[in-house]
């Protein structure tokens, strides 16, 4: 909805807020419902990496990082409907959503389950060289992925392989790459990075409505180090 949204944090809560306008044009967010998953309740701590609302069903999808996609009914305190248990789990990343397709990015994998039958699909290598899927978004029968190398590539749902972009060298290129960007070359980059390129990582990226424009967000993936990239592709 316009008016709401829904969080799902690394300190083991799903919140969902209402927002509001005040008299001086900013917005103000309140909680309206808010459940949070301890250690007593699944044995260790749940730390979520993404969500998605299913707005045919009115259910919330939230990732976390052991390896489950959990089906959450907002309107009763986030009452877990059902659970999907995720192969190629290890560094789960993100997601993304149409009809009853949802594709989860991992650390070397994009991974496609039904979530009517909660069975795999389909698996594909990531674009990346294992530095994680960190960005998935469908436009029609085409997966975007952007990766930690800053690799933007484009998952065909029908063949379920990678678009060829670049047929002139010895293999073809199935990827495009993030430009320069911003980079805080602060002590962590002195210290342990100086003299490298440093890849943005395309950690958001969203389709214009014609279908035609793609913006891609990101910045570097290394540990302490600032940035940004931003471009309209």
């Amino acid at each position: 909805a316009d008016d709401a949204f829904v969080s799902a944090s690394r300190d083991s809560t799903v919140a969902l807020w209402k927002v509001s306008d005040t008299d001086d044009d900013s917005f103000n967010a309140k909680p309206l419902a808010r459940s949070e998953f301890r250690l007593e309740d699944f044995a260790r701590g749940k730390k979520f990496r993404d969500v998605k609302y299913d707005p045919r069903n009115e259910e919330i999808f939230v990732l976390d990082t052991e390896g489950f996609l959990l089906k959450m009914d907002p309107t009763n305190n986030f009452k877990i409907n059902s659970t999907i248990v995720l192969r190629n789990d290890k560094e789960l990343t993100c997601m993304a959503m149409t009809d009853s397709l949802v594709c989860v990015g991992s650390q070397s994998f994009v991974t496609a389950y039904d979530t009517r039958s909660k069975e795999m699909v389909f698996d594909v290598k990531g674009c990346d060289n294992s530095l994680g899927t960190r960005s998935l978004n469908f436009q029609t029968t085409m997966l975007t992925c952007g990766g930690g190398q800053g690799h933007i590539s484009f998952l065909d749902l029908r063949t379920q392989r990678y678009l060829d972009l670049d047929e002139t060298g010895r293999e073809p290129k199935q990827y495009y790459t993030t430009g320069r960007g911003w980079l805080d070359k602060n002590e962590v980059y002195y210290s342990y990075f100086q003299g490298r390129t440093i890849p943005n990582a395309c950690y958001t990226q969203c389709w214009d409505q014609s279908g035609t424009r793609l913006f891609a967000g990101g910045g570097p993936l290394p540990f302490g180090l600032r940035g940004c990239y931003m471009g309209i592709w």
